[in-house]
């Protein structure tokens, strides 16, 4: 787009291949165009006619702003096949409005689509469904758009499509422990995070056995768990089998200055660098309402 900035400029014979949140991406079969703010509606293989004001982005890719449109019925347009960027993120060669595709894991708060060994993250432009996009935080996901420019660490997205491959994660390790079921539905113990206010509290603790007579603590040694304790002095120093209590299918830990904690089994498979997170669920001590 050879025109001046500020400059009217008219444009016939443009197809619509894009919508996007203020605008959309149209072609003459040979140049990708974008238009935004528009006051006007179209839809995807529309085929127009567009007056409006020549702009250059902040990222140097010119764009049309605003206008008119004259409506020329339906268009055909052959789509390349997206140029995939994945791995040259970083030293993007494209042209303006190029059709590209990645994957990465996308960043909800700075909006950008993140590659592991790139410097540079994709940001998501001008997307029309932006809203969904919120709950994608973590998520794994293959954006296919246009490329409107690059100012480093930011390569600029304005999206055709996005799939969303659920959270980017290799879980390493997990444990649920709806395996102790054969002993608490034996012992009768409850879940009192979500029941304490309709049983009494409880202190079954990890001497109890199973129908086969296997005692809980050495269940949980025998899948590589350990533990580790702590007494204030004046304490009796308990082992761990008593200082530990099982509810419905989790464990309960400590009395008051008589504390205890678990020890994850050894966790193998694990590359040099890996960013770990562990999550668990738990709960501070419940009080029985009077």
């Amino acid at each position: 787009m050879e025109a001046d900035d500020e400059t009217i400029v008219k444009i016939p014979g443009l197809t619509v291949l894009t919508i996007t949140g203020t605008g959309f991406v149209a072609t003459d079969g040979n140049v990708n165009v974008y238009i935004k703010d528009i006051p006007f509606t179209v839809t995807e293989g529309q085929k127009v006619t567009i007056v409006g004001e020549k702009l250059t982005s902040d990222m140097k890719v010119p764009y049309i702003e605003g206008g008119k449109m004259t409506d020329e019925g339906t268009g055909s347009v052959t789509q390349k096949q997206p140029l995939d960027v994945t791995e040259s993120l970083d030293k993007v060669k494209a042209d303006n409005y190029q059709l590209v595709t990645l994957t990465g894991t996308y960043d909800a708060i700075m909006k950008c689509v993140g590659i592991r060994g790139m410097a540079n993250s994709a940001y998501i432009y001008d997307y029309k469904d932006v809203d969904a996009l919120e709950e994608l935080g973590g998520h794994k996901l293959t954006v296919t758009g246009y490329y409107a420019g690059t100012a480093n660490p930011v390569v600029r997205i304005i999206p055709s499509e996005i799939i969303d491959h659920g959270y980017n994660e290799t879980v390493y390790f997990f444990d649920d422990f709806e395996w102790m079921d054969p002993w608490t539905s034996l012992i009768g113990v409850h879940d009192w995070v979500e029941e304490s206010d309709k049983v009494a509290a409880e202190s079954k603790n990890l001497t109890n056995k199973n129908a086969e007579g296997k005692i809980l603590i050495d269940e949980l040694y025998d899948r590589g768990y350990n533990f580790v304790k702590a007494t204030i002095d004046g304490k009796e120093d308990r082992p761990f089998e008593t200082r530990i209590y099982v509810q419905k299918n989790y464990l309960k830990f400590s009395l008051t200055g008589i504390e205890a904690g678990l020890v994850l089994p050894s966790i193998s498979g694990i590359p040099d660098g890996e960013q770990l997170q562990i999550c668990f669920n738990w709960s501070p001590m419940r009080i029985r309402p009077k």
